[in-house]
C-alpha cells in the first residue's frame, strides 16, 4: 500500500538514504566547528555557562562519531543503491565487452 504522498516503497528509501546522508554531514561539520574552534566556549561564555566548558569534549567527540557513523550507514544502506538510488552494475564484463 502506498503512503500519503504516493510514492512507491522504492523511492522512499532512496530519499531516506539521501535525507539521512545530508543530516549526516551537517551535523558533522557543526560538531568539527564546536570541536575545534573555540566557537563552543565563547558560546557558553556569553550564556553564562563558562564552567560546563571543560565537559564539552564529553559531548562533543562522541557527538561527532554518531554523525560520522550516520553518513556510513546512509551511503551502505540499501545495499546495491547508493545515495541517490541509482542502482550499480553488479555483473561482470565479458570478454567481449572488454575489448
Amino acid at each position: 500500500m502506498r503512503g500519503m504522498s504516493g510514492v512507491g516503497e522504492g523511492q522512499t528509501s532512496g530519499r531516506r538514504g539521501e535525507h539521512l546522508f545530508k543530516l549526516g554531514i551537517v551535523g558533522t561539520i557543526l560538531a568539527c566547528v564546536a570541536c575545534f574552534t573555540p566557537a563552543a566556549v565563547a558560546l557558553l561564555g556569553v550564556l553564562s555557562l563558562a564552567g560546563w566548558a571543560g565537559y564539552l569534549d564529553y559531548v562533543l567527540f562522541p557527538l561527532l562519531a554518531l554523525f560520522l557513523l550516520l553518513v556510513g550507514y546512509s551511503f551502505g544502506s540499501d545495499g546495491k543503491r547508493g545515495v541517490r538510488g541509482s542502482s550499480v552494475n553488479t555483473q561482470p564484463k565479458s570478454r567481449i565487452e572488454e575489448g
